[in-house]
């Protein structure tokens, strides 16, 4: 229905730019200088309508070191990793992976991983 768009909730005050200049995203849709809020009600009639065929991902979550990881989007999607370092950056943490049984240790971006449940 909305093709290459996502709708997302985020507090502005705190995430507008880690949302705005994030991977693949072009901008926000705004009236003028204040993006567009869209109702529960609808986003929940969207959900109720698209069914269970939802990829949702959260961006509030907070990473902490030690804290073991899973890459969600990407070529190294499925694998798991270990956070190092998770401040001084609103939109990357550093990790390390086992790629080939050599540990590897790469920055990624903070909505390209999910915490292990």
């Amino acid at each position: 229905m909305f093709p290459r768009y996502l709708f997302c909730r985020f507090d502005t005050a705190v995430h507008f730019r880690a949302v705005r200049y994030g991977s693949d995203v072009t901008s926000i849709v705004s009236f003028g200088d204040r993006p567009a809020v869209v109702s529960d009600v609808l986003v929940q009639e969207l959900k109720d309508w698209a069914g269970d065929e939802l990829d949702l991902i959260s961006a509030d979550q907070d990473f902490h070191p030690g804290e073991t990881v899973q890459v969600v989007v990407g070529p190294l999607q499925g694998l798991r990793a270990t956070i190092l370092h998770a401040k001084n950056d609103r939109e990357r943490v550093t990790v390390l992976l086992s790629l080939l049984e050599n540990p590897v240790q790469m920055v990624i971006a903070r909505s390209k991983i999910s915490k292990c449940g």
